[in-house]
């Protein structure tokens, strides 16, 4: 109702609106027609359309104007030209004049009018607007180009446009017959967006990657961050969770972080969203684990993007300060304009577990466990009666992994009507995993709408809410314990256990015969710990931009993200951890609110035709509230409530918390970009931001930065080159900052610390949370850039090539200090990291005609390096796996023994340095030669980051039909992978395992170096982290396969254009990997990566249908 009154209000101020009169002030002595149209061109922002020939025998004129109404300054400079004029919205169209035809005739109307428009290559243009010029008559061109409109006035003049190509007006008769439409200057010069604006792609002077429709509508896919994945030089993307609705982690140039954030900003339409809007909601302590990583960017369907720019280097990103360290993604929605369009998108597939991990066989692991039990010197576990009975046994990867689904579904409007321009839509997306009780739901709505008042002032909105349902079962990143993970289990439950017992109740491996594990019944598990996130979320942006003078525009942007998340979780006492504590339940419920105020004010102007100017100012404010409750409890007399009624619950086990945060940016920025000559390019910008995370002598903050650009191709020298299209070399510098860290990180908060005894009766206590840092400050990332764009053969070839180096300093640090503070750290800022790396992108059109054959190819090599600890040595977080941070190495490099090879006989394991060693050992090396195997001889064993990454699309397109060819690869990264912790150094002796390292392990009979003998649980003294468990993580993927037909359609004026595809996604995996899955950060968005038992990657077939009306 809200809506559809701001509507009526918007139609009515559309209606009594008074135009506002467009001014010229020029002087020109004999000018040519050309050239004054160019002056007016770029004083007034109207666009001039005329045909050459009409001017090309006039003579040259003089005039002179000083804040002359444009329409009179018009007629004065065509009089006695014999041709005249119409202004049409921001478009001055001129025409020859012909005699006006009779009044019989101008009240004639002809029946039907039909034609088809193509472009200068003879190729139809779907969906070109044809309108009936004065009227509301118009329509749209179907997928072969043609139109009809019906009951025209003879004495009609039709105009004809397209995005990308000049407008045409040609006078309506009953056969247009063939159309060609002239490529304008924006199609033949991209426009790119960047922070607060957009510029010429040739006018770019930093490092920014834009992807368009074209590069985005090969993918079948329901979030942003699969769109980009391989498809961007120096941006690498590993998948969070690859659950229904699951995320992605995201790296621009590198990691330069310890404790601060590593993930980009992402601006929606204008709007800089906070990612912890989904976040995990604080405040219940009843339960351990946490939910599957979230993905922010599923406010946005993907079918409603028309492009996506990622800056990369400080000249792009200086414009947003203080949150522009790890780049910036934009992200920018469809808007309308034209006739009515309507579009419907859908797609269904099949989805499958892309690839199983390898464990033993029931056969394997009967030989295995009694091979074991021999080297232990024990009698063997299975007798030959057993092993009889247990038959096949049970294949739990394939109990567990099921065929899942994908759905999506999409329903576009657009247009214009008069003065104003509309794009909504509604999708509704359905992902059903491919383990029992995982599910993802998402139903979205969008409704972008801009209205121009007058030449001077418009205002719109962008409005986009969804609500998403995610249903989750205890898999990696959302388990109570290790043993209570159903990937976990299905792992290593034994082969020999059933699914169930005879009365039909899960069969339970901690009671098996005749062994036992300390495991839960992976399908249990999935049936009775269940979760269900609710999360309703609302993104707005609301501007209104009025031109004061000819050429500076003043813009007012309010912004709003609210969301509110609930989570439901209920252990029931199906499950083992459930049954112990007779059902545990807890709700836990949060709202973010984000509110934006920008006003800002933009110069563009041209001078003399040599110098173009574009000048940008403003201040903002944003604040963030967050706040969360939670609650939960145990011992419930049934498990038919679930966490409906926490009352129900056994009251010595409630647990209750919550919290709030909020925090404030206030910011000022400005930027010029100036041009001499589309030749030499320069682009300064300067922000000033303050926060209240930050000391109270650190609030704010300055960020520059510098580029320039020599556009070569523009020279004398190079411009009648015929193999040069373009050819640019650019430069860039710049000081940027890093403020994602937590709320208040430099000030003093509060937090409960437990219950004491005071007066007698238990007090609850509040104590300081940590000692606030006056001087502490954001983190600083000081970038330099050097680029050449290039484009050879009319651009056939064209690409860029950027080197950079990325250094961050002032890092966040927690210094341990002594005990007897009442705290273990205080945060500084000390150290310094670096990046540097190389990156290359190329495009060709290999082919062109009937067949025609494009590629794009990129390839990104990265360096990482922490440079400085402010005199620290090194510094070891105590976790597993084991990583260690030092001056000279990678950040977060896995630290831990490394294997020489095994001991093969008990003399020489007694002579060693490893005490307990026993042949079949791994034989660590002494690094230090003290004769003593410890922590003083770990080392490093490698990184998390690949130093290679690559993407390569292939496109075919012949006649109606049309191919997408897309792999992308990572070499050189080095990943924990938790399986193998469990094939070594298992919990307890008879769990299942992988089977390579079992299967080939050392026995006497089989001496070797390549595997220990699985027998020693010993070795766990040496931690995990070794060179047995940090495995080379890379692969090259065949990620997308895609063919679509387009539909021939006749003789009808509903539909427009159809399409039908048939895609595959993960379709091919190239790895040495031993898991699931090398693309994978089982942490979520964290630092450290590693992989344990995360959700496997799914093959997906998908089946699309594209319809245009």
């Amino acid at each position: 109702m809200k809506l559809t009154c701001l509507l009526l209000m918007i139609f009515i101020f559309q209606s009594n609106a008074d135009t506002l009169a467009q001014t010229l002030t020029l002087k020109k002595d004999k000018a040519t027609l050309r050239e004054i149209f160019k002056d007016i061109q770029h004083q007034t922002g109207y666009s001039v359309i005329y045909n050459v020939q009409y001017i090309k025998d006039i003579p040259p004129i003089s005039v002179a104007f000083d804040q002359e109404p444009l329409a009179s300054a018009l007629h004065k400079i065509l009089t006695n030209s014999g041709i005249g004029f119409v202004i049409v919205n921001k478009e001055i169209v001129i025409k020859t004049k012909k005699p006006t035809a009779s009044a019989v005739n101008s009240l004639a109307v002809q029946p039907s009018l039909s034609g088809g428009i193509y472009d200068g290559d003879g190729k139809p243009l779907v969906g070109a607007a044809v309108q009936v010029i004065g009227t509301p008559q118009g329509t749209s061109t179907d997928q072969n180009g043609h139109f009809l409109l019906k009951n025209v006035p003879s004495t009609s003049t039709l105009r004809i446009s397209h995005i990308g190509y000049e407008s045409l007006e040609i006078k309506a008769t009953a056969d247009l017959g063939h159309i060609v439409l002239k490529m304008s200057d924006a199609k033949l010069e991209e426009v790119v967006v960047i922070g607060y604006g957009s510029l010429r792609k040739s006018d770019v002077t930093g490092s920014v990657v834009s992807l368009s429709p074209k590069d985005l509508n090969t993918v079948n896919s329901i979030s942003a961050d699969q769109l980009l994945q391989g498809r961007a030089p120096g941006v690498q993307i590993t998948q969070s969770s690859h659950a229904p609705g699951g995320g992605s982690t995201i790296r621009i140039r590198g990691i330069g972080s310890i404790n601060a954030g590593n993930e980009p900003l992402y601006v929606i339409d204008g709007v800089p969203i906070d990612n912890r809007a989904t976040a995990n909601s604080k405040g219940s302590s009843s339960f351990s684990g946490d939910m599957p990583p979230a993905n922010p960017l599923n406010i946005v369907n993907a079918a409603d993007i028309a492009s996506i720019e990622i800056l990369k280097d400080a000249s792009a990103t200086a414009i947003y300060g203080s949150r522009g360290a790890n780049g910036v993604i934009l992200i920018t929605t469809k808007t309308g304009g034209g006739a009515f369009m309507a579009n419907f998108n859908s797609n269904y597939g099949l989805t499958q577990i892309a690839r199983k991990m390898d464990v033993l066989s029931t056969k394997d692991y009967i030989q295995v466990m009694n091979d074991l039990a021999r080297d232990r010197g024990e009698k063997p576990v299975f007798d030959q009666d057993f092993i009889t009975s247990v038959g096949k046994g049970t294949d739990w990867q394939k109990a567990l992994f099921k065929n899942g689904h994908n759905e999506n579904h999409n329903l576009s409007l657009s247009g214009g009507v008069g003065k104003s321009n509309y794009y909504s839509s509604l999708g509704y997306t359905n992902q059903v995993g491919i383990i029992p009780n995982t599910k993802y739901q998402r139903l979205q709505g969008r409704l972008n709408f801009e209205h121009t008042v007058s030449d001077k002032f418009k205002f719109g909105f962008n409005v986009n809410t969804s609500q998403e349902n995610n249903y989750s079962v205890p898999v990696n990143g959302f388990s109570i314990n290790q043993d209570a993970d159903a990937i976990n289990s299905a792992l290593n439950t034994p082969p020999i256990f059933p699914i169930y017992y005879p009365d039909g109740t899960f069969y339970r491996p901690e009671s098996g015969e005749p062994v036992s594990v300390t495991l839960d019944n992976p399908l249990a598990i999935v049936e009775g710990q269940k979760a269900t996130d609710r999360i309703n979320r609302t993104l707005a942006n609301f501007f209104g931009e009025y031109e004061l003078i000819p050429g500076l525009k003043a813009r007012l942007n309010i912004g709003s993200d609210r969301s509110n998340k609930r989570r439901d979780l209920y252990l029931s006492r199906i499950s083992q951890v459930g049954n112990a504590v007779d059902g545990s339940a807890s709700v836990q419920s949060g709202d973010l609110n984000n509110i934006l105020v920008e006003a800002l004010l933009k110069y563009n102007r041209t001078i003399r035709e040599k110098h173009s100017l574009n000048v940008l100012a403003g201040a903002t404010v944003q604040q963030f509230d967050e706040r969360t409750v939670g609650v939960g409890t145990k011992g419930f007399a049934s498990d038919v409530i679930g966490s409906d009624n926490l009352g129900l619950g056994t009251i010595e086990f409630n647990t209750a918390g919550s919290y709030f945060g909020r925090r404030r940016l206030l910011s000022y920025l400005g930027r010029v970009n100036y041009g001499y000559q589309n030749k030499y390019l320069f682009t300064g910008t300067i922000r000033a931001d303050g926060s209240s995370n930050f000391g109270i002598n650190n609030r704010f903050g300055i960020f520059p930065s510098f580029s320039a650009a020599w556009n070569l191709s523009e020279e004398d020298f190079l411009k009648q080159a015929p193999t040069v299209s373009s050819l640019k070399l650019r430069v860039g510098w710049g000081q940027i900052g890093n403020d994602d860290i937590g709320i208040g990180t430099g000030l003093t908060t509060y937090s409960g610390s437990g219950n004491v005894v005071l007066g007698g009766a238990l007090q609850t206590a509040i104590s300081p949370a940590r000692i606030p840092n006056p001087n502490l400050k954001w983190e600083t990332s000081q970038q330099t850039n050097i680029g050449l764009d290039f484009g050879f053969w009319g651009s056939r070839l064209s690409g860029s090539i950027d080197y950079f180096i990325k250094t961050n300093k002032d890092l966040l640090f927690n210094l341990p200090i002594p005990s007897s503070s009442g705290f273990a750290v205080y945060t500084e800022n000390i150290g310094k990291i670096s990046n540097k790396g190389i990156e290359l992108y190329l495009s060709s059109e290999n082919l062109t005609g009937n067949f025609n054959w494009r590629s794009t190819f990129n390839v990104t090599k990265i360096t990482n390096k922490v440079d400085d600890l402010g005199g620290i040595s090194e510094y070891v977080p105590s976790n597993e796996p084991t990583t260690l941070v030092r001056p000279g190495e990678a950040l977060f490099s896995y630290f831990g023994y490394r294997s020489v090879g095994i001991f093969q006989t008990a003399a020489e394991a007694s002579a060693s340095a490893q005490p307990n060693a026993k042949p079949g050992d791994p034989k660590w090396d002494d690094v230090n030669g003290d004769g003593v195997i410890n922590e003083r001889d770990r080392v490093v064993l490698g990184n998390p980051y690949p130093d290679v990454t690559l993407g390569l699309s292939n496109d075919f397109s012949y006649k109606n039909f049309a191919l997408t060819i897309f792999f992308e690869g990572a070499f050189g990264a080095d990943l924990f992978h938790w399986q193998t912790v469990d094939a070594l150094y298992a919990n307890d002796p008879y769990r299942n395992r992988m089977a390579t390292p079992l299967l080939n392990r050392w026995t006497p009979e089989n001496p070797g170096n390549t595997w220990p003998s699985g027998v020693s649980i010993a070795q766990l003294q040496y931690s995990k982290t070794n060179s047995y468990t940090i495995l080379d993580a890379s692969y090259i993927r065949l990620k997308n396969v895609q063919l679509s037909y387009q539909i021939p359609i006749k003789n009808t004026k509903t539909i427009k254009g159809l399409r039908v595809s048939l895609s595959g996604q993960n379709l091919a995996l190239i790895t040495d990997y031993p898991g699931f899955d090398p693309d994978v950060n089982a942490t979520g968005t964290g630092n450290i990566r590693y992989d344990r038992n995360a959700y496997p990657a799914s093959r997906t077939y998908m089946l699309g249908l594209n319809l245009n009306f």
